[in-house]
């Protein structure tokens, strides 16, 4: 029986911020809120946030994230940039709504500037997923459904 991985993430938080990752629940409204995310079983990821940005993560399954883990088949300039399991937005007014059900999916957003926003929906088996946006009011939203799909996306605005 495989042990899962339970990392020590922590994330500070000076936003409203809800997820769903295994059946817990964890949800921050004020400032300077210090939250820490326990995945089950075997679920991997970091969250960074900034002032008000909002993120809502949904994970149903395992082995699904990948923080520490290398891309498998994405293209080298969305490899080098961000890793697996990282979720990360800089700046204000960003939105990340993820959700992933489904088993070994690895994905990543990374936004910084304002007004991102970035949806997304995995389900299924071995699906990879990346977006990275910089500048202001760009806007990405991904459905990946089936087994071994994948998916890079940047945009840039100034």
């Amino acid at each position: 029986m495989k042990t899962p991985f339970k990392p020590p993430l922590v994330a500070h938080f000076i936003c409203l911020t809800a997820f769903t990752l295994s059946l817990s629940t964890e949800t921050v409204a004020a400032q300077d809120n210090v939250v820490s995310l326990r995945t089950e079983p075997a679920n991997t990821l970091e969250v960074l946030v900034e002032p008000e940005n909002t993120i809502t993560l949904t994970i149903s399954g395992n082995d699904n994230g990948g923080f520490g883990q290398s891309w498998p088949a994405l293209p080298a300039f969305a490899a080098a940039t961000i890793q697996p399991g990282v979720l990360s937005q800089t700046g204000f007014g960003n939105q990340i709504d993820l959700s992933v059900l489904g088993s070994d999916n690895l994905f990543a957003i990374a936004q910084n500037g304002s007004n991102n926003r970035a949806f997304g929906q995995i389900t299924g088996t071995g699906n990879t997923a990346l977006v990275m946006q910089t500048g202001h009011a760009n806007v990405a939203v991904f459905h990946q459904h089936g087994n071994g799909n994948s998916v890079a996306i940047s945009q840039s605005s100034w």
